[in-house]
């Protein structure tokens, strides 16, 4: 069962922040044919936090920008060595191949 929580955020306003509070169990039932197709892909769920880097290497790419000038500009950005960049470009940029059962 979800649970709801309200805080307040300043003690002189009406602003509450709510937070929704469940179980492992509810969360994993509740993106469960998402974590199927992550896990059938050879993803893994960690891979979310280099979306905003391959969008970002996409759009440098398109204006012009050269490779080796993108991967250090993203490396120094994101705080990560210019080979997990390299792997991250060749990860994403590859196909997923999924199957949906006909009947």
């Amino acid at each position: 069962m979800i649970g709801i929580a309200k805080i307040h955020i300043k003690p002189d306003t009406t602003n509450f922040l709510i937070l929704q509070i469940m179980k492992v169990y509810e969360l994993l039932t509740f993106n469960k044919e998402l974590l199927k197709r992550i896990h059938t892909a050879g993803l893994k769920a960690e891979d979310y936090k280099y979306v905003d880097l391959y969008h970002e290497y996409v759009d440098r790419s398109n204006t012009g920008e050269k490779m080796t000038y993108i991967v250090a500009i993203l490396a120094t950005k994101y705080n990560i060595s210019e080979r997990q960049v390299y792997k991250v470009i060749r990860k994403f940029a590859g196909e997923v191949y999924t199957a949906n059962a006909v009947q």
